[in-house]
């Protein structure tokens, strides 16, 4: 087996369609349950500013944010310091400073320890969200008893997440919305049954983290934490859904470039991890 090979194994292994019973209007305003969002930034503050501008505009339920710098020198801490004092988030902002870069699971690790939401999504700050994500994520996850992984469709994503065919710019990300919009409405209500969610955008219920627990942090800067972390919570009896009515934007691998990474060293190093486990 080669890496390359692993989203159409694990993709072919379940493939389970269903449909999402949506969530009332009411029961969303009136739940008591709370999101916590966490966003691990390094750098590339363009990519941050995009990210949380894109969730203050389109996420309406009741959540916290907890960004988590692993050691940004660009002028990103200041930036979401600024945001904190502007109060230009209305829901609770959390900025934990790591002084050097501990990696994706780590870094998710720490966030997810300050977390108090039922719910808890990881989130690349590569990543441009789109009207009522969250919304489509949640409704997914409480359609299916024994559902704890939720995952997005997109533009950037191996496996069964890709949407190969977007009409939109991805550069300068005109007409998302718009696309994000028509997309949704196509597939209302569908959802996909998997092996795993990639974690560029992946919705967890804590039932899961005090289930199995956080990221395996032997997988260092990145690649095959979420497939180790989906397998996990296979074998502790949850289920992996994809909410294929929902569509956000992700630029993909941009940590890795930005910090001059070979992706595909830390592909091949983090596979052979991955079956020795």
């Amino acid at each position: 087996f080669s890496p390359e090979r692993v989203d159409k194994l694990l993709s072919d292994m379940i493939a389970e369609t269903a449909i999402i019973t949506p969530l009332s209007d009411q029961r969303l305003d009136n739940s008591k349950e709370k999101t916590s969002i966490i966003i691990l930034t390094y750098n590339q503050l363009e990519y941050t500013k995009l990210c949380l501008e894109s969730i203050y505009q389109f996420t309406e339920e009741d959540c916290e944010l907890i960004l988590v710098d692993n050691g940004s020198a660009d002028g990103t801490v200041e930036y979401i310091e600024s945001e904190i004092s502007k109060g230009k988030f209305d829901r609770r902002i959390k900025l934990i400073k790591n002084e050097e870069n501990l990696g994706f699971a780590a870094g998710n690790n720490i966030g997810m320890a300050q977390t108090k939401g039922d719910y808890i999504v990881l989130m690349n700050k590569d990543v441009v969200v789109t009207p009522a994500w969250l919304r489509k994520m949640i409704a997914c996850g409480e359609s299916f008893s024994n559902a704890g992984i939720v995952g997005p469709m997109t533009n950037f994503s191996p496996g069964p997440q890709l949407v190969s065919d977007v009409t939109y710019d991805k550069n300068s990300l005109y007409g998302l919305n718009q696309f994000s919009t028509e997309f949704s409405e196509k597939n209302s209500r569908k959802a996909k049954q998997v092996l795993r969610v990639v974690g560029f955008c992946m919705l967890v219920k804590r039932a899961v983290i005090e289930k199995i627990g956080g990221l395996d942090e032997q997988f260092g800067l990145g690649n095959f934490e979420d497939d180790d972390f989906s397998l996990r919570a296979k074998l502790a009896g949850f289920q992996s859904w994809i909410a294929q009515d929902c569509f956000v934007h992700h630029f993909g691998s941009r940590t890795f470039k930005g910090a001059g990474i070979d992706y595909h060293e830390s592909l091949h190093r983090n596979w052979e991890l991955f079956k020795q486990k």
